[in-house]
């Protein structure tokens, strides 16, 4: 029997070889797809509610008889041209950032921006604010301000009973929920792109450290310069924690602190985002395309829960329960003592005043 030729026995191996190597191939399951979070849709839907209650207090608040200006009293106030000063920059700022944040962007791709995101979380977020005073009034502003009252008594179980009178400053409460929020997430993503420059082995840690410090340091001299034009200022606190206590332009040490810690709220979300436009929140949605709004709206709708729990946690939550702990409630000239309901001269006690109270009477 002729054996076979050498190419051909070389062939026939080839073959049986391919043959097994294709059947490995086929037995092989399919690498699996990576678990989406879902944390996008968690966070729409903290944003759902937060729509629900925006337009809860103000559908409710605009029309009520509570929707007027408040009464300055009869004491002069000395400072008028810082406070309209301060509500004429603020206003410049709302749309200024708004334009270039959210107008220009917006008209150019036909969908919105990761910044114009985050000014519209803010935009939503500034009903929130009126939580300050949940328990005891902390914020004392000026009447004289562009003022209509608050909405406290339109949110479902608060419990202050003046807070609707709190001059809330319209032309610069507002504002300041936008540029404290984008704005110091713009500001602080450029010193933090500067920092990674020079640093490069620098920790993103004590890059952050360094930027809320510089977030920190910035507030804090608004907040000293604010408070001793009286443009808003601030009691029940504690007197451990407070610089100039008892004075009418006493400070919360912590309060610098804590809008430091709305501002780096923001900052992380944008420092967070891809090459796509995608941030933390919503990487798991497709690039942005302005033939998918429905992606666009839960996006941003997302975003806007975000806003309202920095909000929350990082300031509120924390701010009014260092309140109940601050007896400090020095006498006000009348134009800040709207919304001021007690720690008056012929008024009750706050609160905290009252808790101080019984914890130097009782063991």
């Amino acid at each position: 029997m002729t054996p076979p030729a050498n190419g051909s026995s070389k062939t026939a191996t080839i073959t049986v070889a391919s043959t097994k190597l294709e059947g490995v191939r086929k037995s092989v399951p399919p690498a699996p797809q990576e678990r989406k979070s879902g944390a996008v849709y968690f966070w729409a839907i903290a944003g759902l509610a937060q729509l629900a209650l925006w337009t809860n207090n103000w559908v409710r608040w605009v029309p009520s008889a509570e929707f007027k200006r408040p009464d300055p009293g009869p004491d002069p106030y000395p400072y008028m041209y810082v406070l309209r000063g301060t509500e004429a920059l603020n206003v410049f700022l709302f749309l200024f950032i708004g334009h270039y944040t959210v107008v220009k962007p917006w008209a150019k791709n036909g969908y919105p921006s990761l910044d114009g995101k985050l000014f519209i979380g803010g935009f939503f977020a500034s009903t929130l604010d009126i939580m300050f005073a949940w328990f005891n009034p902390t914020w004392a502003m000026n009447a004289y301000g562009v003022a209509m009252g608050s909405w406290a008594n339109k949110i479902p179980g608060f419990p202050a009973p003046g807070a609707s009178q709190v001059p809330w400053g319209l032309l610069w409460c507002l504002p300041a929920y936008i540029w404290l929020g984008v704005g110091a997430a713009i500001f602080g993503c450029a010193i933090l792109d500067r920092l990674r420059a020079a640093f490069p082995t620098m920790s993103t840690a004590t890059m952050y450290v360094f930027v809320d410090g510089v977030y920190i340091a910035i507030f804090t001299c608004l907040a000293m310069f604010w408070n001793r034009t009286q443009v808003y200022t601030y009691v029940s606190l504690p007197k451990a924690l407070t610089l100039w206590y008892g004075e009418t332009y006493q400070l919360p040490m912590y309060e610098p602190v804590l809008i430091g810690m709305y501002c780096w709220g923001f900052t992380w979300v944008r420092d967070g985002r891809d090459a796509r436009g995608r941030c933390p929140l919503d990487r798991e949605l497709p690039a942005p395309d302005r033939n998918q709004l429905r992606t666009e709206m839960l996006s941003t709708v997302a975003i806007i829960g975000w806003a309202a729990a920095v909000t929350i946690i990082a300031y509120m939550v924390p701010f009014s329960w260092l309140a109940m702990m601050g007896d400090s409630v020095p006498e006000l000239p009348s134009y800040l003592q709207s919304g001021i309901y007690c720690g008056q001269p012929g008024g009750p006690l706050c609160p905290g005043q009252y808790l101080a109270k019984l914890r130097m009477e009782l063991p």
